[in-house]
């Protein structure tokens, strides 16, 4: 691994440079927490506008100062107005509860969860019914523009964002069913980030927790315990110790999981001949993950803090079943296979070391990240096949993939101006070993290395203007990329992108706007960059495509909120999309090679509108879009145009019941429409759950049954160059889920670090 030098390339501010005063301030309730989004409104002495801002998360706000000024107003939703003189202290400023506004919440059914702040959708979870969600994960899927697919989580039309809790960015998804949602006071959705963030970011979810606990021990353990045709556990055990400036924490994560699939995949192939395959596939998969974590923060006063934690992770999988395969020839059969496999994979110790400093120097805002990732995995798999036609196959295979991160980032801010310039600079280095081996020889043998250096400098400003917030940046990346085949170089490139983006964001009486723009990119995964070959079956195989371009496009987003109900809509004009698609292998028409490939251009475009409706012990989230593009492809030597409009509807459900219980009920529907070259068919979810609390909050039980109806399963049309795959999921995907969590003097971790070379990191 080279060494990393970071170099910061800036020419700091000259020494005329003369900012008008400020007004700045802390705004508190009754219980000393902090009151995020309040209005802070200058008036004049007639009581006029002059100037105005709201809180932030933190409760903080700074205003510039306008001759006129003579009175600072303060309110919230739920709370007393207050009107103080500008000679008064603003430090601590505490707003009384005020009990008609608290009445006017539950009969009018108007109180507004999300709002927009510099240019995020920005949702309050504490003292609201997400706050009994369960877990993080639980809290997501129920936040406006947030999508759970089966495991994932994704921003609406964004894809998968990255997510932060209170700053760090969490490497394992764990991560978020480990934090209990009582925990959590707000969710920031970004979708369009900007340029601290790497160029390949589309979104970007930020969960900050709330001030808990004191000093001393604390700790909690959770135990989850899926049914369906299996059973599967998932258990976590979080320490953490807070005395003084330092703060130790630790965690420990088992999964055992046993999964049943099935399916069904038709594929039909236009060559010289007409080849149609008919598959039925049916394999249980056995998962076994161990997970731990030990850290610290230090905090060395009220400014500087650092911090280190060490992560280790271990897992082993087993997949095993069988599959039926019918091969036709012009409609005549040509071929019956019936075959056995089975895989194991190891993940041996996969390690990540992550160092922080945030600290201040005079108006100077620092912080600093360095981190080290390496992971290394063997997978072994042995195919049976059993012709009735031709030679029967033993089919063995072993592979090997060895990945190692080096990265740092660093981010200073300084004021200027009223407004606030950030800058700094982002390094990853980075490597990737695989290697693949058939002793049979039916596929070729592969030694693959692949080594990136990225280097990254951005600048960004930021300013209100009269509670008009204006923010532009620019990214500059150099990549280094080279790409060996063993051992002897093969391939070698360099990029060299500026990416800039611009966003305002403004409050017009009762709507709150967002306007933005930006420009990105997104290389490709390692194994969509691999040549190594994977052997599916004696007519299937798979791989990469190391000639594949990074992907550039040109994003557009608007968004808006009218009380409880909210609008967004983006645009991307797509350069060089990488998608799916399949060729002959070795010049025999009956095999196919599943690869990836460059298509020309994509134009994609997304709305989504939703609200928020509350009344007494009932709350819920409605949401309905759309996710449409306009692409073209070549199939069986024609053009075919991708165009049709992916409908959602999403209808979430709380309700506040007797003793304590809380009930919940969701439902989604995705339906017909086309995505990227597929089109998918239409799928229900339905989910239905209660919970409750014991021991003041301490202990908490939930039972959830999730796709009741077992109407979710995926099934889909692929269309590409002389071939034609219909693929559908018949596995169960109904299964009731109990959850057991207790906790022990909750605290919140102090841990601050970032991480760097996060996008890096998704690519491995």
């Amino acid at each position: 691994m080279k060494k990393i030098f970071t170099t910061f390339f800036l020419t700091l501010f000259s020494a005329a440079t003369f900012a008008q005063s400020k007004i700045s301030g802390n705004v508190y309730d009754d219980k000393s927490s902090p009151i995020p989004f309040a209005n802070i409104v200058l008036s004049a002495a007639d009581s006029s506008f002059v100037s105005g801002t709201i809180t932030d998360e933190n409760g903080k706000f700074s205003v510039e100062k306008k001759q006129n000024a003579k009175f600072l107003n303060v309110s919230c939703l739920g709370f007393e107005t207050k009107i103080l003189g500008l000679d008064e202290n603003l430090e601590k400023i505490i707003l009384k509860t005020s009990d008609t506004e608290l009445q006017e919440i539950t009969v009018s059914a108007r109180r507004q969860l999300t709002q927009i702040k510099n240019g995020a959708m920005v949702t309050t979870v504490e003292n609201s019914l997400l706050s009994k969600e369960g877990n993080a994960e639980d809290v997501l899927k129920k936040i406006p523009g947030v999508i759970k697919k089966g495991d994932n989580i994704e921003v609406f039309g964004r894809g998968t964002p990255e997510i932060y809790i209170n700053g760090r960015k969490i490497q394992d998804k764990n991560e978020l069913k480990n934090l209990n949602s009582e925990n959590i006071k707000n969710v920031q959705v970004i979708t369009n980030p900007g340029v601290k963030y790497s160029a390949e970011t589309k979104s970007v979810i930020v969960i900050t927790t709330k001030n808990t606990g004191g000093e001393g021990f604390s700790f909690d353990v959770k135990n989850t315990n899926k049914f369906s045709n299996y059973y599967s556990t998932n258990n976590a055990l979080n320490l953490n110790y807070r005395k003084n400036k330092l703060d130790v924490f630790a965690n420990v994560v088992v999964n055992k999981n046993k999964i049943e699939e099935k399916g069904e995949i038709q594929r039909t192939s236009y060559a010289d001949e007409i080849w149609t395959y008919f598959t039925e596939t049916e394999h249980t998969s056995k998962e076994s993950q161990y997970n731990g974590k030990i850290g610290f923060d230090y905090q060395i006063n009220a400014k500087n803090s650092l911090g280190a934690y060490f992560q280790s992770e271990f897992s082993q999988d087993k997949i095993s079943g069988t599959s039926l395969h019918d091969v036709l020839q012009n409609d005549i059969p040509y071929d019956e296979i019936n075959m056995s496999d089975i895989e194991n994979s190891k993940l041996k110790p996969k390690q990540n070391v992550n160092f922080y400093y945030i600290g201040k120097a005079g108006k100077l805002d620092i912080n600093a990240n360095l981190d080290y990732m390496s992971s290394f995995k063997t997978k072994d798999n042995s195919v049976f096949e059993n012709s009735t036609y031709f030679e029967n196959r033993d089919v063995n295979t072993c592979s090997e993939s060895d990945k190692q991160l080096l990265a740092e980032k660093i981010v200073l801010s300084y004021p200027v101006l009223n407004g606030t310039l950030s800058f700094g600079n982002e390094h990853t280095d980075s490597k990737v070993k695989e290697n693949y081996k058939n002793d049979e020889g039916y596929i070729d043998n592969s030694d693959l290395r692949v080594e990136e250096n990225n280097n990254a400098i951005f600048m960004e400003y930021s300013r209100p203007f009269n509670g008009v917030n204006i923010s532009a940046g620019l990214r500059y990346e150099n990549i280094g990329f080279e790409y060996y085949s063993f051992e002897e170089k093969t391939d070698g490139k360099t990029y060299n992108n500026f990416f800039p983006s611009f966003s305002v964001s403004a409050p017009i009486k009762d709507f709150n706007l967002s306007f933005s723009y930006s420009q990105r990119t997104r290389r490709p995964a390692y194994y969509q960059l691999s040549s190594g070959i994977n052997y599916s079956s004696r007519y299937l195989i798979r791989s990469g495509n190391p000639l594949l371009k990074p992907t550039k496009s040109h994003d557009f987003q608007f968004m808006t909120i009218y009380k409880i109900a909210y609008l967004q809509a983006f645009f991307s004009i797509i350069k060089n999309p990488v998608l799916n698609t399949t060729k002959i292998y070795a010049e025999d028409s009956k095999v196919k090679h599943v690869t990836f490939e460059n298509f020309d251009k994509m134009q994609i475009y997304q709305i989504f509108a939703g609200c928020q409706p509350s009344a007494g012990l009932w709350s819920a989230t409605i949401n309905a879009g759309v996710i449409g593009h306009y692409l073209k492809i070549r199939y069986r030597e024609q053009e075919k145009i991708m165009n049709n409009p992916l409908p959602i509807i999403q209808f979430f459900n709380k309700l506040k019941l007797p003793k304590g219980f809380v009930l919940g009920a969701d439902f989604d529907f995705t339906g017909k429409g086309h995505y990227e070259n597929i089109a998918p068919k239409p799928q229900f979810n339905s989910n239905i759950s209660i919970q409750k609390s014991f021991l003041n909050d301490a202990l908490e039980v939930k039972l959830s049954i999730d796709d009741i109806f077992k109407t979710n399963n995926q099934k889909l049309d692929f269309y590409n160059a002389d071939i034609f795959i219909y693929q559908a999921d018949k596995s169960d995907t109904r299964f009731v889920t109990l959850t057991l969590k207790y906790r022990f003097n909750p605290a919140k971790s102090k841990y601050k670090g970032t991480g760097a070379g996060n996008d890096e990191k998704e690519r491995m």
